[in-house]
């Protein structure tokens, strides 16, 4: 009797919501508060794992008769030893050291490669010998940029978290954690996201020292206000510092990503679109294709709203119609989606039209973006061709029909 174990271990202590004792933590003075949200997140962040493995020696008996209680406890003291034996690989697994495991790990994967490869080429012929030595030094070189590059990640993405700690904003640190969490494909993607939330942390950080205070008020009164003003004046030095650490945790991301020798599985097309009524029809590229670009806008800001139609204004400019109004999307240099301007049907002020054969003029309610910019009432778009202007159009109307009774009869008062 044989049994043989290895385990992928990924351990995070860090929250991803609210706890049992929020309660009893808002009933605390704010020092102390502050004091224990700062340690307990701290904590989490030198005790993040990702990817250990455990490899537990077999157990084995031979030739030998035993009752069922027995043998279950030979199993349990057994492999108990063999846990004690690896912790170990636990330590050297801390995202905070780097992964020394992971990058010995990564390391011996690409020497093994380098020497199988050729080998199995070399039986097959010389053709094979010639290609399987190219696969062999590339998957050494993989392997060691990959496993450094990986290592930098972890150490820099240990030390962003626990920049992000001191803010003691468990809102922002859960935002963080929702970005970090989602692997960056290439290394343009690595770079895109790394700028992206380096702007963002400063930003953040700037706006915080006004936003915070009041936010604190508005929920706990002259408390929260003192509140906030020391998360401002924290978060105006931790964020953009978090911004930039992140950055080159996003970046090390990307490079790793890239040295990977082993391909991702891809879909050949976007899947298929499913209307409301949940009826599958015959498959359409430009609805799957839609469908899919308006759940990865802003990594899934608009993920709720339901698709409708969309068009191609020029290279990098999409229209796009959902259930609940419009929104003009514009693809980023590394392929990343941004909502330019958005409008709510129940917003606009009068019918949709085209003027000058391939302009769509959408009127809506006054709006002021800031005190530098003038008042809008509106957006006019302008497509290659009247074809596409006059499709746009009626799929305009077709959605707009498909509101329910309450939301026709509001956009009527609206225009009216």
């Amino acid at each position: 009797m044989c049994f043989c174990f290895q385990l992928h271990l990924s351990l995070s202590l860090s929250t991803g919501g609210d706890d049992g004792l929020k309660g009893k933590r808002d009933t605390e003075i704010i020092p102390v508060q502050s004091l224990n949200l700062l340690l307990k997140s701290i904590g989490a962040t030198l005790t993040d794992v990702q990817d250990v493995v455990f490899k537990l020696a077999f157990f084995e008996l031979n030739f030998q008769f035993c009752t069922t209680q027995q043998l279950q406890w030979e199993v349990i003291r057994h492999y108990s030893k063999q846990a004690i034996k690896q912790m170990y690989v636990l330590v050297l697994g801390l995202d905070v050291l780097g992964n020394p495991f992971g990058l010995i790990r990564g390391l011996s994967e690409g020497v093994e490669a380098f020497f199988y490869e050729p080998y199995q080429g070399a039986i097959q012929g010389p053709e094979e010998f010639v290609e399987g030595m190219a696969l062999g030094v590339k998957a050494l070189v993989g392997g060691a940029v990959g496993s450094i590059a990986g290592a930098a990640s972890r150490i820099t993405g240990a030390m962003a978290k626990g920049v992000a700690a001191i803010t003691m904003d468990e809102e922002y640190q859960q935002k963080r954690r929702e970005t970090m969490n989602r692997q960056p494909t290439g290394l343009k993607e690595g770079l895109a996201r790394g700028g992206k939330g380096l702007v963002s942390g400063f930003v953040s950080g700037i706006t915080g020292i006004v936003t915070k205070p009041i936010k604190g008020a508005q929920k706990k009164g002259v408390a929260g206000f003192f509140k906030g003003v020391g998360k401002g004046l924290v978060g105006a030095v931790a964020r953009p510092t978090g911004g930039i650490i992140d950055m080159a945790s996003s970046t090390f991301q990307g490079i790793k990503r890239a040295t990977e020798t082993s391909q991702d599985v891809v879909s050949l097309r976007p899947p298929r679109f499913i209307h409301e009524d949940g009826v599958i029809r015959p498959y359409k590229e430009r609805e799957g294709l839609g469908s899919q670009m308006l759940q990865k806008i802003e990594n899934g800001r608009f993920a709720k709203y339901r698709y409708f139609a969309h068009a191609k204004v020029n290279d990098s400019d999409f229209f796009m119609i959902t259930k609940r109004g419009i929104f003009f999307v514009t693809k980023g240099t590394f392929g990343q989606l941004t909502c330019e301007w958005q409008y709510l049907f129940e917003e606009f002020t009068k019918e949709p039209m085209i003027i000058e054969d391939r302009r769509l003029r959408i009127e809506a309610k006054e709006r002021v973006k800031s005190v530098f910019h003038a008042k809008e009432f509106g957006k006019i778009i302008n497509f290659k061709t009247p074809e596409i202007a006059k499709w746009v159009l009626d799929k305009l109307e077709d959605a707009r029909d498909s509101l329910p009774k309450l939301h026709r009869e509001e956009q009527n008062r609206n225009q009216v």
